[in-house]
């Protein structure tokens, strides 16, 4: 997922823009000015359209910081904008929640824990805001968590219908654009989404307006290596995570496509989502993918799930997940991608403590 040697070291998210998608989805190299160029992004398309943007980010000290005496956690309203002010020659300045260019308000922080409090604002009608920025949208710290689980995406919709108002007196939006560093394929976004994995930089559903970029620039990667913090942390999850971009928490053990002769046993229902199991008599593996035969056995494990001609199971013993949780702890349980493997380690946690 990298391009070639590019001389311009600064990250570029023009290409996202083919097709004027309403969803982009950006994870990118640490440090490679992200932020920076969306930014700037939005601050253009207010200078020539008169389209006003929220930055957001979940929780509110992500964007005042610590209020402790002492405190170290400088908020990312803290020289908000310094990036754009020295290379692309704006003058961003804050003042509160409101965002300013050139002395014209532009824009508004907000933070999706606090949603909730954007419903029935009123917004002058002069006001157009029409982009909408998450800033970390994934996690990559046990501090923080997602709000209500996989449904932190909902969040951030919650404030896109309060300020944008969309079919409204003919308002809509124009981007909804979520930057972060690579940690899981398998989070609430991509979920949401339904963004299959893919090879390549970019992958795109046009039928939904939806473009995910994987940004890895190789001569920022050969820079950062170099550096005496690059040695200090080559090999490590560190190295692969901020300098090369892979995604941190996604291990590649156990993850294989189904062989063409596999089996298929049964459905399962979790959380919503239904995973196809197949068997292999010639190696002794079971498979888990998202291939599900009609009108074949179905089972889940929580009354969420049930639904009709579905069997829900409670007790493992002699049941068919039995022979799914065997599999796993014998080692010859796989799954297709990440996202499968998540929502299966999530189900086998159920009857599986370390």
């Amino acid at each position: 997922m990298s391009e070639k040697k590019n001389k311009n070291l600064h990250y570029d998210g023009s290409g996202t823009l083919g097709g004027d998608p309403a969803v982009i989805l950006v994870c990118g190299q640490r440090r490679r000015g992200k932020s920076t160029w969306w930014l700037n992004y939005l601050v253009e398309q207010f200078e020539q359209k008169g389209d006003m943007f929220v930055w957001c980010r979940r929780f509110s000290v992500e964007l005042s910081g610590g209020k402790k005496k002492g405190e170290q956690n400088l908020g990312c309203m803290h020289n908000f904008g310094a990036g754009v002010n020295k290379f692309f020659h704006k003058k961003i300045t804050t003042e509160g929640n409101n965002i300013y260019s050139n002395g014209k308000l532009c824009g508004q922080f907000a933070c999706l824990a606090l949603s909730g409090n954007t419903k029935g604002i009123t917004i002058p009608p002069e006001q157009h805001y029409r982009n909408f920025l998450l800033d970390e949208f994934l996690i990559d710290t046990p501090t923080y968590h997602y709000l209500n689980g996989n449904n932190d995406p909902l969040e951030f919709l919650k404030i896109v219908d309060s300020y944008a108002s969309p079919g409204v007196d003919g308002a809509d939006i124009h981007h909804m654009i979520m930057l972060s560093n690579a940690v899981t394929f398998a989070n609430p976004y991509f979920l949401f989404w339904e963004v299959q994995p893919f090879r390549g930089r970019y992958y795109r559903d046009d039928s939904r307006g939806v473009v995910v970029e994987m940004d890895t620039n190789e001569a920022f990667t050969e820079q950062r290596k170099a550096t005496r913090f690059g040695k200090a942390v080559s090999g490590t999850l560190y190295d692969s995570y901020a300098i090369d971009n892979s995604f941190m928490l996604d291990d590649p053990k156990f993850i294989a496509k189904k062989p063409i002769w596999a089996t298929y046993m049964y459905g399962v229902r979790f959380r919503s989502r239904t995973f196809g199991v197949w068997y292999d008599s010639k190696n002794g593996r079971l498979y888990l993918n998202n291939d599900v035969i009609p009108n074949r056995s179905m089972y889940c494990l929580t009354r969420d799930d049930m639904s009709i001609n579905t069997l829900l199971w409670r007790d493992i013993k002699k049941s068919p997940i039995e022979f799914i949780v065997t599999a796993y702890q014998i080692g010859q349980l796989y799954f297709s991608d990440p996202i499968v493997k998540s929502f299966a380690l999530d189900m086998l946690a159920l009857f599986i403590r370390k």
